[in-house]
């Protein structure tokens, strides 16, 4: 068995990708309801799917 702490986010990548995707596109943008916010996450994942080694990199370097 190997231990973890209750909360690590550095040994999760994924928090890595949200908090690229909320620097991305929640910055300074007030989105009235669900349905606004779904276009440029849409955009922001079509974006970060057409290069994936540059998302491998960001991630793996996150911390």
């Amino acid at each position: 068995m190997v231990f973890l702490p209750d909360y690590c986010p550095e040994l999760n990548p994924v928090e890595g990708l949200w908090k690229w995707l909320k620097g991305d596109v929640f910055n300074i943008v007030f989105f009235s309801n669900f349905y606004h916010i779904r276009i440029p996450v849409t955009a922001f994942m079509k974006r970060i799917n057409q290069q994936p080694m540059e998302v491998i990199e960001r991630l793996l370097t996150w911390v």
